[in-house]
């Protein structure tokens, strides 16, 4: 198997996965919405709806999406407005945790020169 074919492969489990959150967050949807959410998507063909909704967060993480669900109003979201709640998720790592740098001390730097020493 080729490196082409691996990058096929890895594509479409991608998909796949991206697809189950998908039919997940439409469960969610649909028992916290009822009817309203059903008839959003009226005459629409409801796998080229999944697919659109699919292809705008598949740059999001699963915990991004789980707290966009966590945000919900009264009224079901369109995409774009779910979108922003997935958006506004909370960052794990803020940039002062990023940018920490330890400061070792003087005399560990001269036992680490000694130890590395000519």
């Amino acid at each position: 198997m080729g490196r082409d074919d691996w990058q096929e492969v890895a594509w479409e489990v991608a998909t796949v996965m991206n697809l189950q959150v998908i039919d997940a967050l439409w469960n969610k949807m649909l028992v916290t919405y009822g009817s309203e959410w059903t008839r959003k998507f009226d005459g629409m063909p409801l796998d080229e709806v999944k697919g659109a909704w699919a292809d705008d967060l598949r740059g999001f993480t699963v915990e991004q999406i789980k707290y966009g669900l966590s945000m919900l109003g009264e009224r079901p979201p369109n995409l774009i407005q779910f979108k922003d709640l997935c958006k506004k998720a909370p960052q794990y790592f803020d940039s002062l945790q990023l940018s920490y740098r330890p400061t070792p001390s003087e005399e560990k730097l001269a036992k680490f020169r000694r130890a590395y020493a000519d």
